[in-house]
């Protein structure tokens, strides 16, 4: 122990990264509650009456929210404050659609969905954002189209990278998004992390939306229009309609995998925007059951290797939770990513090169395809609370967001910060 607030731990074997990332995002849980639960318990059980230390408890709940709290004896209000609000309601919505009424009536402080037409809102008063202008919020996390490598053509690296050409991300940064993102690098990482990203390896084998090239790339692996129908078959000469996938209700994605769909379909690949139930698609991305579909996972970090360690998560099993949805299985790339972990965090240049080589993999073998740089959505009314986080300098500069693993990363701290609005 280390004075009254230091804590020393010793490992035999340290992985650097991975600690200083579990630091933020491992719940520590009191050990008589839970070290007789089993497995099944732990991971399904309803958890009734639940126990925390945290800044707020659980207080109630019904179809569409949750109700919690603020804790008089949270250990960190000697140290952070005390958050100032009372109660947290946290509504839960149907939709995009639906969170953004509610935000035109005014019944929301805070809202961390997708709001389409964002820059109209900002303009007439109706909310505020991170920044003031385009792209508005902060990035949160890299979009990836995951291709199912089970499936052909996707287990054909040529077609692969075809489809990385073909995919036109001007069109979802400006048509879909209306400029509220932007298009991500082929390395992935977030701009955050822009100093792992090895632009020079980018520039001589990443792409960039090119219709002709990614034809090019398809007739040059034997993928023709033999029909005459628009549509390349396979090597084989047999056809092949595949589909891109997101929930339902999920308008972002819908409109980015419309524009998916349009451009692939313009290089002559035969792809379908589809837009399940939201428990229908879950099922065929962790079941691996899917052609090609959207998702974002590993956001804002202090460590490039969290979101390598999600995309090439090993071993491969049935169902496959978190990350490698498309079943990559290369070893090689496998054994890049956890001596990534065991790099200092103050070792530059050991994290620059490391990650150069699992960049130089994904560039080349194009398991997955960054598509853009999902934004911390956060649009938050002054009416009742003010001193929201934004770009000024004279306001908090937190992510405000209340998503799963933000409140740790700022969320909480930007609620000891709000303020109540003036009675007029």
């Amino acid at each position: 122990m280390d004075g009254d607030l230091g804590l020393t731990f010793e490992f035999t074997d340290p992985l650097y990264q991975e600690f200083a990332n579990n630091l933020y995002n491992i719940p520590i849980v009191p050990e008589h509650i839970w070290a007789s639960r089993t497995e099944e318990e732990v991971t399904s059980g309803l958890n009734e009456n639940p126990i925390g230390s945290g800044a707020y408890l659980y207080e109630s709940h019904s179809e569409d929210r949750n109700v919690w709290v603020r804790n008089p004896n949270w250990w960190g209000q000697s140290v952070f404050g005390a958050p100032a609000p009372k109660r947290i309601v946290d509504i839960r919505t149907a939709s995009n659609n639906v969170a953004m009424g509610m935000v035109l009536k005014g019944e929301l402080d805070l809202s961390n969905n997708y709001l389409p037409g964002i820059a109209a809102l900002v303009d007439q008063g109706y909310v505020n954002t991170y920044f003031a202008e385009a792209p508005y919020m902060l990035a949160a996390n890299t979009a990836v189209l995951f291709l199912n490598l089970t499936k052909a053509p996707m287990d054909d690296v040529n077609f692969r990278r075809a489809l990385a050409y073909a995919i036109n991300t001007d069109d979802i940064v400006n048509i879909a998004y209306a400029n509220l993102v932007a298009a991500a690098s082929p390395a992935g990482l977030l701009p955050a992390l822009s100093d792992y990203i090895d632009q020079d390896l980018v520039d001589a084998i990443g792409w960039t939306y090119d219709t002709d090239e990614a034809k090019a790339i398809l007739a040059a692996a034997g993928y023709v229009d033999i029909t005459g129908d628009g549509f390349v078959e396979a090597p084989d000469g047999s056809e092949f309609a595949l589909e891109v996938t997101c929930p339902a209700g999920w308008s972002d994605w819908m409109a980015a995998i419309a524009v998916i769909a349009d451009s692939a379909q313009e290089a002559g690949i035969n792809i379908q925007d589809v837009t399940p139930d939201q428990g229908v698609w879950n099922d065929s991305l962790t079941q691996g059951t899917f052609d090609m579909t959207l998702n974002n996972w590993a956001g804002l970090s202090n460590t490039p290797w969290t979101l390598y360690n999600l995309l090439f998560n090993e071993p491969i099993q049935e169902i496959m939770g978190s990350g490698n949805f498309g079943r990559y299985d290369n070893q090689e790339v496998f054994d890049l990513v956890d001596p990534l972990a065991a790099i200092p965090m103050d070792d530059t240049a050991g994290m620059q090169a490391a990650c150069s080589d699992i960049q130089e993999i994904l560039m080349t073998d194009v398991p997955m395809i960054p598509l853009w740089y999902n934004g911390a959505w956060a649009q938050f009314s002054s009416a009742i609370w003010t001193n929201w986080p934004t770009e000024d300098a004279d306001t908090p500069n937190y992510p405000p967001v209340t998503w799963s693993g933000y409140w740790q990363l700022g969320g909480l701290l930007m609620l000891t910060e709000l303020e109540l609005a003036p009675v007029n």
